[in-house]
């Protein structure tokens, strides 16, 4: 029994794609000693920051540079800083990928300060009349100092620099660093 081969041009067949790109192949992503570097529009490997697992969870988040040397304007004036910041700022917009584990460790310190903010401005509403003084102070210092803390600690990756080309990152694991190829910029 011979063996027939399909026609080439069936009008049934379902509809074949080719990839163009993967994820992994769009644009710079380097290492330079402890610092992770990419290409404006770089896509990040699909792994974990932390530890080099593959990534479940993925954060989108735009990253915001400006150079320190513009805080000097801090005694021009608070607002006039400010508006200085914004407008001499540079955006990178990236994907960070963490496992579940990190993902989950996250999510509960983000929880954690999330309590800690409605624990301060509930003892600054419910203070006895003697302790209202105390009961505001916790009410404006928790808040503020989870909101300090939950910058630091959700924010896996921390811009270093950025500029029209590329952004220049610190905060990876060194386990992920090494899977990347070390370029120089």
């Amino acid at each position: 029994m011979p063996i027939v081969s399909p026609p080439q041009d069936n009008p049934y067949a379902a509809p074949q794609t080719e990839v163009l790109h993967s994820a992994e192949g769009r644009g710079r992503v380097w290492r330079d000693g402890k610092l992770l570097r990419l290409e404006q529009g770089a896509q990040l490997p699909q792994r974990c920051v932390r530890c080099n697992a593959p990534a479940e969870v993925h954060i989108d988040r735009k990253l915001y540079w400006h150079s320190p040397w513009w805080a000097l304007l801090i005694f021009a004036g608070v607002l006039t800083y400010a508006i200085v910041a914004l407008i001499v700022r540079k955006r990178a917009d990236v994907r960070i990928g963490l496992c579940a584990e990190h993902a989950k460790a996250r999510r509960r310190t983000m929880l954690g300060l999330g309590a800690l903010a409605l624990f301060g401005v509930a003892a600054c509403v419910s203070a006895p009349v003697g302790l209202r003084g105390f009961g505001v102070l916790l009410g404006a210092v928790l808040p503020l100092t989870a909101w300090f803390i939950g910058q630091r600690r959700s924010a896996v990756l921390q811009p270093v620099r950025i500029d029209k080309q590329e952004a220049v990152l610190k905060g990876a694991s060194e386990e992920f660093l090494a899977s990347l190829e070390r370029r120089a910029a």
